[in-house]
């Protein structure tokens, strides 16, 4: 039986148990612990090798089931992920099980093929620096996708000076729209 791609779908049984595998090279732990520790401080549980990887079990069919546990995967792309057979690997279940892919760069590279072919088509969060800002964003996201919506952005309140004294024009100019106003100049 093929499982359903929506968690909407997912009978009690079938339902991940986690928000995100942290996919990465072992090179690149300690930004792949960054990240993960930014997603669970914001309640979003993370399976993660080789924290979660259990004694006397294979890499292998551990990583097979933390996907299945996981409702997305974050990919953290780098030049050691790029050249990782794991990392791919992974990423291909991933894919094969529906998972959202969200892709997190923490190196100025771009996906060898073998990624490209499964994450051309999504946008990417550019991490260089290690940015707390990034993993942040991330957590939306990942939230957001949980949920079922995309936060949405609110306009920033745009407003203008009020004119000079002696101008006849009174008023606000807010989200692009003139507010005439009762104030004496």
């Amino acid at each position: 039986m093929e499982e359903p791609s929506r968690p909407e779908d997912w009978t009690p049984d079938q339902a991940p148990d986690l928000a995100a595998f942290v996919s990465h090279a072992k090179e690149d732990l300690k930004a792949a612990q960054a990240i993960t520790a930014a997603l669970e401080k914001r309640g979003l549980k993370c399976w993660i090798a080789p924290r979660d990887v259990r004694p006397g079990c294979t890499y292998a069919g551990e990583i097979i089931k933390g996907i299945e546990r996981s409702r997305c995967f974050v990919l953290t792309l780098s030049k050691s992920s790029n050249q990782s057979a794991f990392v791919g690997r992974e990423v291909e279940r991933a894919i094969s099980k529906r998972r959202p892919i969200f892709t997190i760069r923490i190196e100025p590279v771009d996906p060898s093929p073998g990624l490209e072919l499964f994450i051309s088509n999504t946008q990417w969060i550019d991490a260089f620096g290690g940015g707390t800002a990034e993993f942040d964003r991330l957590a939306d996201l990942i939230a957001a996708a949980e949920g079922g919506e995309a936060p949405q952005a609110v306009p920033a309140l745009q407003t203008e000076a009020l004119p000079p004294a002696g101008r006849s024009r009174r008023g606000l100019l807010v989200r692009g729209c003139w507010l005439p106003c009762c104030w004496q100049v």
